[in-house]
């Protein structure tokens, strides 16, 4: 087995359309339009992997800022060609995230 590395690391992958990540997992796993997020390189080589789950997807606003768009959920081999790692919407959960917070909206 192998350990999970103890820096921080992090990888730029572009978003993935919903079309083509429903079509890259087409007889392997269902993915949600409205509360799944694909992010990945056709090409595969970087990727989220085992022990990433609940992992930031971030991504980057016009003005510099970043927003937490998705957490790691779910793929099937590392890295692997045509097969981008797959987050949970972190858009339809925040009334969830807000309650369970302790905060409100």
């Amino acid at each position: 087995g192998s350990t999970a590395n103890p820096d921080l690391l992090k990888v730029d992958l572009p978003i993935v359309s919903y079309d083509e990540c429903s079509r890259d997992y087409r007889g392997i796993n269902q993915v949600d339009r409205n509360t799944m997020i694909c992010a990945g390189l056709k090409e595969g080589g970087k990727a989220t992997c085992q022990g990433d789950s609940g992992g930031p997807l971030q991504c980057a606003r016009r003005d510099g800022r970043y927003v937490l768009a998705g957490l790691t959920s779910w793929g099937t081999t590392c890295a692997a060609p045509n097969q981008p790692s797959v987050f949970a919407r972190v858009s339809t959960r925040l009334f969830w995230i807000w309650l369970n917070a302790g905060a409100t909206p």
